[in-house]
């Protein structure tokens, strides 16, 4: 069994033949071709993508376990077979461009990674700034749909108290009107002589007329007081004023 560094040295060599840069690189007699320094192996890794770094230490193996398939990895990752190994080739890719350019000198790679890990750190917090505004623009969109459905029930709310004030205040006219006539009505019957009133059927109706009109003033003492209930208590909500 193979172990991690060769494993990373094997997959370096395969990267670099397939690799017009590097072979130029290679021509040139400034090309590196393998390590031999775990540690440097570990910095070169960590100078990668997270994912990419992921995908290449489980393909290699290492202290976490055993080096595994481009199957497994695509099953733990997520992705698909093919896409693991594109993903792996680019990363070697990387690092190659890291060794031929910038050389494979610890404090050099630690620089490199510092750098990346700031850049990181940048595009995260641009992230997540960018996340907590979608989060507050959705909060605020949810506070606005409240607002509107209160503003419409409060329109409801208040469009049928003017309805039930408007059929109250009709119904009062009405007895008022009502009360008017009958009193009108019974002063005509009254002003008539006593010897004609003995002589025509009027007795019962003014009797008939004062029992309704005395109805009609419980009737509008009633429509007064609910009247004055709903002018006191008129419907809560938000301002209606526009």
């Amino acid at each position: 069994m193979q172990s991690p560094i060769a494993l990373f040295n094997a997959k370096l060599a395969k990267t670099a033949n397939h690799s017009a840069t590097a072979s130029a690189d290679s021509l040139s007699g400034g090309a590196i071709e393998r390590i031999n320094d775990p540690h440097i192996m570990d910095k070169l890794l960590a100078t990668l993508e997270p994912r990419e770094e992921q995908i290449v230490r489980l393909r290699i193996g290492g202290p976490e376990g055993e080096a595994q398939t481009q199957r497994t990895v695509a099953s733990v990752v997520g992705l698909s077979p093919g896409s693991i190994g594109q993903i792996e080739a680019k990363a070697y890719r990387r690092m190659r461009w890291v060794m031929n350019n910038l050389g494979t000198d610890a404090a050099v790679l630690d620089a490199l990674i510092a750098k990346r890990n700031a850049d990181r750190a940048r595009e995260e917090e641009i992230a997540a700034s960018a996340a907590e505004a979608a989060a507050r623009e959705q909060d605020q969109k949810r506070i606005d749909a409240r607002h509107r459905d209160e503003r419409r029930r409060a329109k409801a709310r208040k469009r049928a108290w003017e309805r039930q004030l408007r059929k109250a205040e009709e119904q009062h006219q009405a007895l008022n009107d009502e009360a008017a006539y009958l009193a009108q009505r019974i002063i005509a019957l009254e002003g008539r002589s006593r010897v004609v009133r003995m002589f025509l059927p009027r007795n019962s109706e003014i009797k008939r007329l004062r029992a309704r009109a005395r109805q009609c003033g419980i009737e509008i003492a009633q429509a007064d007081a609910g009247i004055a209930k709903l002018r006191s208590s008129p419907p809560e909500g938000p301002d209606l004023a526009d």
